[in-house]
C-alpha cells in the first residue's frame, strides 16, 4: 500500500473527544491504517496501547464490514425470514 502524499497527523485523527468515544475511536484507528497509511504499530504506540488490543480491533473492524456488506448483497434477508 502506497502512502498518501499528503496524511493528517496521528493528533489531528485522535483529537481528545475522539478518544473518549469507543465508536469514533475505532473508526478512526481503521481510517489511520486503510486509507491514511499508518501502520498499526505507528497507531498503537501514538495511542499507547498493546499492538495486539489494536490488532484485534482492527480485525472487529473488518469483520463487521463485511457482514454489512453481505446483507446488503442478500438484500438483508436472514434465512428464515420467508
Amino acid at each position: 500500500m502506497s502512502r498518501p502524499l499528503r496524511r493528517p497527523g496521528l493528533g489531528d485523527l485522535f483529537p481528545e473527544k475522539v478518544m473518549r468515544d469507543r465508536k469514533m475511536g475505532k473508526e478512526r484507528v481503521g481510517k489511520a491504517v486503510g486509507e491514511e497509511g499508518y501502520g498499526p504499530r505507528e497507531v498503537a504506540d501514538y495511542l499507547r496501547l498493546p499492538y495486539s488490543t489494536l490488532s484485534r480491533k482492527i480485525k472487529e473492524r473488518e469483520k463487521s464490514k463485511n457482514k454489512t456488506r453481505s446483507s446488503l448483497k442478500t438484500g438483508g434477508a436472514m434465512q428464515g425470514d420467508d
